[in-house]
């Protein structure tokens, strides 16, 4: 019963509330769609779902990091980022290594030279997408 009223309370409740929701969402979807396109151009476009691109992403400002770590911060379990971590090894594009454990069980991911070039090139292409839809939605917001 709790949990309906949880849902509830978070209901819009105006036609200008649902408009702009709408406008935001509109505006994401097309993001992502740039996005898209731009990884594709990069040459990865092999590397498909938001899982993979945030995992490189992530590896390109704070590598290399612990699997664990990348699991909590995509918000996916481990197991599901072992399954993205080996399709990306597979690629090229990520590699483990022995962490600093002295028994020899702390692996860590960091991006090869091939992934570090293919994702700083997305993010090349990425950029104007990504500031022409910041500023759309700054627009949206400040009407």
């Amino acid at each position: 019963m709790e949990a309906m009223a949880d849902t509830t309370d978070r209901r819009i409740h105006s036609d200008d509330q649902r408009a702009f929701s709408a406008d935001v969402l509109v505006q994401l979807a097309a993001l992502g769609g740039a996005i898209t396109a731009d990884v594709t151009e990069a040459g990865l476009g092999e590397v498909s779902g938001n899982a993979p691109i945030m995992t490189l992403l992530l590896l390109q400002s704070n590598q290399p990091m612990r699997p664990r770590e990348l699991a909590d911060r995509v918000g996916m379990t481990t197991g599901g980022m072992t399954k993205v971590i080996d399709r990306l090894v597979d690629q090229d594009l990520v590699e483990r290594e022995t962490g600093t454990l002295s028994d020899g069980r702390g692996v860590l991911v960091k991006l090869t030279p091939t992934g570090t070039e293919k994702i700083a090139l997305a993010c090349d292409i990425a950029y104007p997408a990504l500031r022409k839809a910041v500023d759309d939605l700054i627009t949206l917001v400040d009407e």
